[in-house]
């Protein structure tokens, strides 16, 4: 039954609260909430619409440039609805088949600065997450997890905000910043280059440092 296709998308946030910078509720280091009223729109990668305005992608060998999430939620190529998530961080989506899709949720926030931060969060939706949900031998339902991570403690990594830096990071799938200029992601082949220059130069400074004699200084002891 066609009309019974769905997809269920959660957002939350994860919050790490390491400097008591008020991320979470009662004082709390770490907590785990959901994302009310936050904007997600969902689209067939595999409509031909969506593939003349964008190319062909798939989840694993040709993914969609993160940095396209903003442009892609305001285009109607592909686009299959939109929903708003409910209190439990919940949206559901009614489809007419299985397919590929995404999901991009489109969150608003304000930084310790006051300053408005609009990110964007993409999940896929491929034809291996539907199942059969009411046991009629027909895949029905499609669940999805999106996690934002808000970290008051310097973290590098993709998905997440770090709070209470000098320059507040916002290091997500696509984040546009309050002029609406992009801010380059910090991915994890980025982190890896880092991570080699930073031994290059211990290994450098290390072999330059003077070293001192082996070994113990005999002699004899004068009554």
């Amino acid at each position: 039954n066609a009309s019974a296709l769905t997809i269920v998308s959660t957002l939350h946030e994860t919050s790490y609260d390491s400097k008591e910078m008020g991320l979470c509720p009662g004082g709390e280091r770490f907590c785990e909430q959901p994302l009310a009223n936050v904007e997600e729109r969902l689209f067939n990668i595999e409509d031909s619409a969506f593939q003349a305005q964008w190319g062909v992608h798939s989840m694993e060998l040709q993914p969609i440039n993160p940095e396209l999430f903003d442009d892609i939620y305001a285009n109607s190529a592909g686009f299959v609805g939109e929903q708003t998530t409910n209190s439990n961080g919940e949206a559901v989506f009614s489809v007419a088949s299985v397919s590929t899709y995404i999901i991009i949720a489109e969150y608003i926030w304000t930084d310790p600065t006051g300053a408005s931060w609009t990110l964007y969060k993409g999940r896929y939706v491929t034809p291996s997450k539907f199942r059969d949900t009411n046991r009629d031998r027909e895949k029905d339902t499609a669940s999805v997890v999106m996690a934002i991570a808000k970290d008051s403690k310097s973290k590098s990594g993709v998905n997440s905000i770090e709070v209470g830096s000098r320059n507040t990071q916002v290091l997500t799938d696509s984040p546009i910043g309050p002029t609406g200029a992009f801010i380059s992601t910090l991915g994890t082949g980025n982190v890896f280059i880092a991570a080699v220059i930073i031994l290059g130069i211990l290994a450098i400074i290390i072999l330059l440092a003077p070293r001192k004699a082996k070994g113990k200084i005999r002699g004899r002891k004068r009554g």
